[in-house]
């Protein structure tokens, strides 16, 4: 589990360029663009019926902001973050763009959410899974889903070349490289986060684990087989919560 500290101190030196940061780095490693992987993740979510939605690890709000323009927005959305200078980030992005104040920005963490059991209708986490416990995080978001309510997910994950020992050095020597380009903060937050990462299988079983339903996941496939592979899952909460 990434240590909440480490993954606070690395996005609040990233915030100030994180769209950009993370545009360069999926254009590398998936060949697709930031608002590309927004875009995918939008696309899944059944807008007709996301009336309440929730952005775990909503960073400076880009997708409320993309959800509340939406021809068939949602009444509310929620975003919410364990790092306080992502968050002024998006403040002034939803200052800007959200005149009707349907977007609520709160600081916190994903695994530990201060919301009420089945206040939304959707959940979304984009990006963020591999810096907590998946399977605390899916916990949390099934509770906080209404039976039925819908989760959507877009993260890295685990090749099978990284299932082997040489595979894992070469993956935690990627996370080093990459995090020490960003910055001391940056290279703890993804070394921690390696061990975080799942393969798709693991991700299914996860997700039933959980209760999920009507799972499907999607790859989205690396540029090179030394890069890992995005994850993109979307699955039902029950209808009768346990």
């Amino acid at each position: 589990m990434a240590n909440s500290q480490s993954v606070i101190a690395a996005f609040t030196e990233l915030a100030a360029r994180y769209e950009q940061t993370v545009d360069r780095e999926l254009r590398q490693f998936w060949g697709i663009t930031y608002q590309d992987a927004i875009a995918r993740v939008l696309e899944r979510v059944d807008i007709a019926r996301a009336h309440t939605v929730l952005d775990v690890a909503t960073g400076r709000g880009v997708i409320p902001v993309a959800l509340i323009q939406h021809p068939a927005a949602p009444r509310r959305v929620v975003g919410v973050d364990i790092t306080s200078a992502m968050l002024r980030g998006a403040s002034a992005a939803v200052a800007s763009q959200d005149p009707d104040r349907r977007i609520s920005l709160v600081c916190g963490s994903g695994m530990q959410m201060p919301f009420a059991a089945s206040a939304f209708d959707t959940a979304i986490c984009a990006l963020g899974v591999h810096h907590m416990r998946a399977d605390v995080l899916l916990e949390e978001m099934r509770r906080v889903l209404r039976p039925g309510g819908q989760l959507v997910i877009i993260d890295v994950a685990l090749a099978n070349l990284f299932q082997t020992l040489p595979g894992r050095l070469l993956l935690r020597g990627l996370a080093q490289f990459y995090g020490r380009r960003e910055g001391t903060a940056r290279f703890e937050a993804e070394m921690e986060a390696v061990g975080n990462m799942l393969t798709p299988s693991q991700w299914r079983d996860l997700l039933v684990a959980a209760g999920f339903q009507d799972i499907l996941l999607t790859i989205v496939p690396a540029t090179r087989p030394w890069y890992p592979p995005g994850i993109l899952a979307s699955a039902l909460s029950p209808e009768k919560q346990e």
